[in-house]
Order: structure tokens, then C-alpha cells, then sequence
């Protein structure tokens, strides 16, 4: 019997990538104030820093500024801002989200996440679109130094905890990390197929999917977020 559901962060509950890219396009749009760029290829620019140095905040500007040949605090400031706020007024929620929530807690279900971000990140993302009090807690980067699929952020969340692997669910978009790492803690999984299947993949879907079945065997795909309720 499911008795928690964990669920991993970006691309799981947030749909962090399609944020980004909106997020971005303003910060160049308001670079453009300044400096001579273009837009479509700055983009790309930026995404490509963002992706090779693993980071998670607006640093990617400055060092985008840098290769630009533009050490400007000025420009700098404008693209962070204009980021900010584009990310402030962006909803980024998936279809019936919220909804599922609280009715997996209307149920008795434990909610956590567990993610390879920064708690801090992790609690102000959640923050930002009103989820911060349907979850009991969050397992960082920063508390054990590792990600997923190491089993040190999993073994955390069970400490947390004190109930069985097999009464937990484990929900993420990222199937070497999140049905690898927790499969391996004896929890059952669930692969977010609507967080990563668009982003990532242009095969059919039946072969995807049957793809996915092979390598990974997730106890469950979830095509949309309120397959959930089919689940628990």
C-alpha cells in the first residue's frame, strides 16, 4: 500500500525547461536595450553555457556577456531582472497538478520531493507556484553531496521517514536517476513521461515507451500528471 509519494522537481512538478527558455528570451530581449544581439542565436548561446556548466541561476548571463566581449554590470543587471521577472509572472504548472495534491493528501498521502537542486532553490521554486506546504520536506543536493542515482539522497528520504521502500513512490522524469536510483532503495517507480518525452525524444511513442519498458522497467509511465490517482 502506497503510504508516500516522493516525487523528483524540474520536469516532474515544474516544467522547468519550457520556464527557462521563456525566462531567457526576455533576458536577451532586454540585453538587446544595449548591446547588438541576436535573439534566436543568443538563446542558443546561452542554453549551451547553462547545460555545460550544470548551473542553476543567472550567472549563465555574465559569462554570456563575457564571451560577448561586454563585462558590464549594467547589461548584466537588466538580463537578471528582466529573468526574474519574466520567471515571477510564468505558470508552470502541469494540467490538473495542484488538484492531484491535494487530493493525494485528502487520502492520507505523505508528500516529499527529493532532488539533485540546492534546498534553498528547491523551497523557493515550490514557493513561487503556492506548493510549499503540501510537502512534508525536500532532500537536497546539499544534504548528503549527491545525486541521484547515488543512494545517499534516497536513504535520506527514508530516514525521513520511517516507513518501508515498498509503501513509497517514487515519481521523476529522468530515468537514470529517478527509476534507477530508486528502484535500487526497493521503492516503487514511476516514470514522468509528460515531463521528458516532448523535450527529449521525436520517435514514435508506442516505441518510446516500449523503450523505456525494457531498459528501465518503471512500475509505472505516467503520460500525464493525473495518472497518479490511477496509482495510488
Amino acid at each position: 500500500m502506497i503510504k508516500v509519494v516522493l516525487f523528483d522537481l524540474d520536469d516532474t512538478i515544474i516544467d522547468y525547461n519550457y520556464r527557462k527558455n521563456v525566462c531567457i528570451r526576455y533576458a536577451v530581449k532586454a540585453m538587446q536595450d544595449s548591446i547588438n544581439l541576436d535573439l534566436e542565436e543568443s538563446i542558443k548561446e546561452i542554453l549551451l553555457i547553462w547545460k555545460s556548466q550544470d548551473m542553476d541561476n543567472q550567472e549563465v548571463f555574465k559569462r554570456f556577456l563575457i564571451s560577448k566581449g561586454h563585462n558590464d554590470n549594467r547589461i548584466f543587471a537588466k538580463a537578471v531582472v528582466a529573468y526574474r521577472k519574466a520567471r515571477a509572472g510564468i505558470s508552470v504548472l502541469y494540467p490538473k497538478e495542484k488538484e492531484v495534491f491535494l487530493e493525494l493528501i485528502k487520502r492520507g498521502i505523505k508528500l516529499g520531493i527529493v532532488t539533485d537542486s540546492e534546498e534553498e532553490s528547491a523551497w523557493i521554486k515550490l514557493t513561487e507556484l503556492g506548493l510549499e506546504d503540501l510537502f512534508e520536506f525536500v532532500v537536497a543536493f546539499d544534504h548528503t553531496g549527491k545525486k541521484k542515482p547515488n543512494p545517499e539522497p534516497f536513504i535520506k528520504a527514508l530516514d525521513i521517514l520511517k516507513v518501508n521502500a515498498k509503501d513509497i513512490l517514487f515519481v521523476g522524469d529522468n530515468p537514470d536517476r529517478d527509476i534507477v536510483g530508486s528502484k535500487n532503495q526497493g521503492m516503487n517507480s514511476a516514470f514522468a513521461l509528460y515531463g521528458y518525452y516532448c523535450k527529449h525524444e521525436h520517435k514514435p511513442l508506442p516505441e518510446f515507451i516500449s523503450e523505456i519498458k525494457a531498459k528501465y522497467n518503471p512500475d509505472y509511465i505516467l503520460e500525464k500528471f493525473e495518472d497518479l490517482l490511477k496509482i495510488v
